[in-house]
C-alpha cells in the first residue's frame, strides 16, 4: 500500500503514472466478495477487527445477509465473532443458513456462563440443610 501511495504521489500527473497504477491494480486477484461489500463496511471491519480470520468472518457475512453498515457495527460490538460457536457439527451443510448459525451458537457454552450457573446453584450444605428440613417437617406431619 505503501509502495503504490509512493507511486501515486512521486508521477500523479503524468499518464504513464495512471497506466501503471491500472496495471498494478489490474493484476491483483481479489476475492469477489471483497466486491460485494460496500466500502463503508470495508473501513468499519478494517477498523475494528483485530485479525484477518475476523475480518474475512464480517465481509462474508455482509456479502451473504445484506447487513447495513449499523447492523455491522452492532455485531462487531456484540462480538459475533468470539461468540460463535466453536464445536465441530455439520449444522452448516445440513440447515439452512440461519437455523445453522443459531444451532451453532447454542454449543458455544462459555465459561462465564458456566460460572454464572455455578453461582446460581445452591451448595452442597445448603441442599444437605433443605434435605434435613423437609425430613423434619415430613417427620412431624405423620
Amino acid at each position: 500500500m505503501a509502495c503504490l501511495m509512493k507511486l501515486i504521489l512521486s508521477s500523479a500527473s503524468s499518464n504513464q503514472a495512471e497506466t501503471t497504477i491500472q496495471q498494478l491494480v489490474g493484476e491483483k486477484d481479489f476475492p469477489t466478495v471483497l466486491g460485494l461489500v460496500p466500502w463503508g463496511h470495508h473501513i468499519q471491519i478494517i477498523a475494528k477487527c483485530k485479525t484477518i480470520e475476523e475480518a474475512l468472518f464480517y465481509i462474508k457475512k455482509c456479502a451473504t445477509e445484506g447487513w447495513s453498515r449499523s447492523t455491522l457495527m452492532n455485531c462487531i460490538k456484540a462480538h459475533q465473532y468470539e461468540n460463535l460457536g466453536g464445536a465441530i457439527t455439520n449444522f452448516a451443510d445440513k440447515l439452512p443458513s440461519p437455523q445453522s448459525e443459531l444451532a451453532q451458537a447454542i454449543t458455544k457454552d462459555t465459561y462465564d456462563n458456566v460460572k454464572k450457573l455455578q453461582e446460581q446453584l445452591p451448595s452442597v450444605e445448603e441442599l444437605k440443610a433443605r434435605i434435613r428440613l423437609l425430613e423434619e417437617q415430613l417427620s412431624k406431619g405423620k
